[in-house]
C-alpha cells in the first residue's frame, strides 16, 4: 500500500492534453519515421543498381568458421548442431549456438566446410 504522500504526488499529476500528445506524435513521424523510411529507399535502391556481390568463397572465409556460421539460417545452424551432437541445442537462440558450434569445433578441430551441406536450403 503506497504511504499517503506517494498518494497525494500521484494525485497532483495530470494527463497530457491532446493536443500536446499529437504534436509529439507529429514530431516523431517527421523527426524519426520519415528519415528512416528514406534511409530505406536509398538503400535498396544503391543495393539494387550495384552489381558487384560480397564475395563468399575467399581464403579469409574459409580459414573463420565464424564466417561460415553467420550466413548459415538459424535452421541449418540447428542441423549443424546436431551432427556436433550438441546437447540442449534446440533451447538456444542463434548466437549461443553459433558459440556452441564454434566451440565445439575448435574443440574438436573440426572443418565445418565438410559438415555443412552447401546444396542444402
Amino acid at each position: 500500500m503506497p504511504s499517503k504522500s506517494k498518494q497525494k504526488k500521484y494525485k497532483k499529476l495530470k494527463p497530457l492534453p491532446i493536443g500536446l500528445v499529437r504534436v509529439y506524435g507529429l514530431i516523431a513521424i517527421i523527426g524519426i519515421l520519415i528519415p528512416e523510411w528514406i534511409a530505406e529507399k536509398i538503400i535498396s535502391m544503391s543495393l539494387i543498381n550495384s552489381e558487384e556481390k560480397l564475395p563468399h568463397n575467399t581464403k579469409l572465409w574459409e580459414a573463420q568458421p565464424d564466417l561460415l556460421l553467420s550466413t548459415m539460417s538459424f535452421r541449418e545452424l540447428r542441423h549443424l548442431a546436431m551432427k556436433l551432437r550438441i546437447k540442449h541445442y534446440a533451447s538456444k537462440n542463434k548466437s549461443a549456438l553459433s558459440k556452441r558450434i564454434l566451440s565445439q569445433i575448435h574443440h574438436k578441430n573440426l572443418n565445418p566446410f565438410h559438415l555443412h551441406d552447401f546444396n542444402k536450403t
